[in-house]
């Protein structure tokens, strides 16, 4: 077998080997989707394969829109820096500055914005305790989502530990809202609508949907199964479940990257290291997954439900982008992305 970084690809061949790899996953049942790899917003790959509608006979192609899963937290960590920018908050300020009336003293006290989005503030998760009126009906506010984990004492001291928190992005949600006024929005759409983005919506009252993949599951309650079954469509908050395209998310990353949607030395300061996984050795940013791979910084999120598997990777000192999203199980998104960033590394080490 060729070694894929022992070479250094062309774009074409970047589009063919990725091709060949995604073609291969598909066949053994492992990939239905679309990924793209883009140096800045020019696609240089852009592989789809697959059915958004099984029943329709629908295929997925390059404007297919797809529910994010917890790739929707860059929204929230990016709304948060506008705030920043703006000046109305700042990371180190505390829960309570926002929700006087907390009911948790520790966290009310001594978890900050940044704590929350580096989950490092303790808080657990909440969305296995969305009520079923929630998941029929939606959520208007962030704040709505409150009673399901506000009570809950947190798992360690805020700032002394690091553990994945649903519930700390979704209160950093609540914050960026608008506390208990403004219902769940993306970050600026003004500003998002001037790098191009048409297809994001956050996805928090369900409702028809345009050119939206269905997703579909192995999974089911007693266990995996062996056939394909259509999976409920989940509801958007700000811990993740909001709904963009692989195009629309390209656009997003070089917007970050070019200071069109926070300030480049904001961006900066939240794709540093904040966080840390003791056991996995993950590190996290202000909402932003951060990965070393061949010499380079790679920063992102991934997002995981039933029937949803996506990825967004950035590259931090080179102007690309890896975008991978699936109607399907995970790690799918996660197969195809490993081997797009791969090629991208090749790239680089001309």
């Amino acid at each position: 077998m060729v070694d894929i970084l022992s070479e250094q690809p062309s774009d074409a061949a970047i589009q063919n080997r990725l091709a060949g790899e995604i073609v291969r996953l598909s066949a053994e049942g492992l990939f239905s989707g679309l990924v793209i790899v883009a140096r800045r917003c020019d696609e240089i790959a852009n592989v789809s394969i697959g059915l958004a509608d099984r029943s329709r006979q629908l295929p997925i192609t390059r404007r297919t829109r797809f529910t994010l899963g917890s790739v929707g937290k860059l929204f929230t960590a990016t709304a948060i820096g506008q705030l920043v920018d703006a000046g109305e908050v700042s990371f180190g300020d505390p829960v309570g500055k926002f929700f006087a009336q907390y009911p948790d003293e520790t966290v009310r006290n001594g978890a900050t914005i940044g704590m929350l989005l580096s989950h490092t503030a303790g808080l657990a998760d909440f969305l296995t305790k969305r009520t079923p009126r929630m998941l029929e009906h939606g959520v208007l506010r962030a704040s709505e989502f409150m009673p399901l984990y506000e009570n809950d004492q947190p798992r360690f001291e805020p700032g002394t530990g690091w553990a994945y928190s649903n519930a700390g992005l979704a209160l950093a949600g609540a914050i960026s809202n608008g506390s208990l006024v403004r219902p769940i929005r993306l970050p600026a759409q003004a500003r998002l609508c001037a790098t191009g983005m048409t297809d994001a919506d956050p996805n928090n009252i369900p409702r028809r949907v345009d050119r939206l993949a269905i997703p579909y599951t192995r999974q089911a309650p007693h266990g995996p199964t062996l056939e394909w079954h259509e999976a409920p469509i989940d509801v958007g908050s700000p811990a993740g479940g909001a709904i963009s395209s692989a195009a629309d998310l390209v656009r997003f990353a070089d917007a970050l990257r070019g200071g069109r949607l926070i300030s480049r030395t904001l961006f900066e300061e939240m794709t540093r290291t904040h966080g840390r996984s003791p056991k996995r050795g993950a590190r996290y940013g202000y909402g932003f997954a951060i990965e070393d791979i061949r010499g380079h910084t790679v920063i992102g999120h991934k997002g995981t439900f039933p029937g949803v598997s996506t990825q967004l990777c950035i590259f931090l000192n080179a102007p690309y982008t890896v975008v991978a999203l699936c109607n399907s199980d995970s790690p799918a998104a996660e197969h195809a992305t490993a081997h797009a960033v791969s090629l991208v590394a090749a790239e680089l080490s001309k």
